[in-house]
């Protein structure tokens, strides 16, 4: 996918994205898909990109497929900033937590922590349904981590296109993407405004 595509249909990449997630923890292809996938996201919004993931790697038995889905949002997290589903998002993350394999729990826990840089306790609205035992771990190594200040985090992608027109239209920040979860088709900033104060 040419970095200076500026369309693509959720159509058109909807029918493809549980290959890429089937495919994404396979050493030899994990490193394209990950870049497609973040080059498509520009372009049909991290949301739509992280949902289709989430989708398919929820229920997916590869521990490498789990645990590179887990590492891919992450890293989505931290070029666009939270321009994600939160509830789902954070519910994979809870599948992922409680699953036997080490390497899978430990990109949960960066999935977490990443999460938590953005929204902070509000995570915790979000933690039930999760054992005491992960719990704690989760609680220890969110202890670790500094929460961004508003407008801190500058996002290393843009959204290109009708994604970034459409967030412009929204208000979600400057065309092109921008900070605090706005243009990501909802997710975040959606959320938090439905949260109690």
């Amino acid at each position: 996918m040419a970095e200076d595509t500026q369309a693509l249909s959720k159509r058109a990449i909807n029918g493809s994205m549980q290959f890429f997630t089937d495919k994404i923890g396979d050493v030899k292809l994990s490193a394209a898909i990950k870049e497609m996938l973040a080059l498509a996201a520009e372009l049909v919004t991290p949301n739509f990109i992280a949902n289709q993931i989430i989708k398919y790697a929820a229920t997916a038995k590869a521990p490498n497929t789990i645990k590179d889905s887990c590492n891919f949002i992450t890293q989505m997290i931290e070029e666009f900033g939270p321009m994600i589903p939160l509830k789902e998002t954070i519910d994979f993350a809870k599948v992922a937590a409680a699953h036997a394999t080490p390497a899978v729990r430990q990109a949960a826990m960066k999935l977490f922590k990443e999460i938590y840089k953005h929204v902070g306790d509000v995570l915790r609205n979000f933690m039930n349904e999760i054992k005491e035992s992960t719990l704690k771990l989760i609680d220890a190594e969110l202890k670790l981590v500094t929460q961004y200040g508003k407008g801190e985090h500058e996002p290393t992608r843009q959204l290109r296109g009708a994604a970034a027109e459409a967030a412009a239209a929204k208000g979600g920040g400057k065309k092109g993407g921008g900070g605090g979860g706005g243009g990501g088709g909802g997710g975040v900033a959606d959320i938090l405004e439905s949260l109690p104060r």
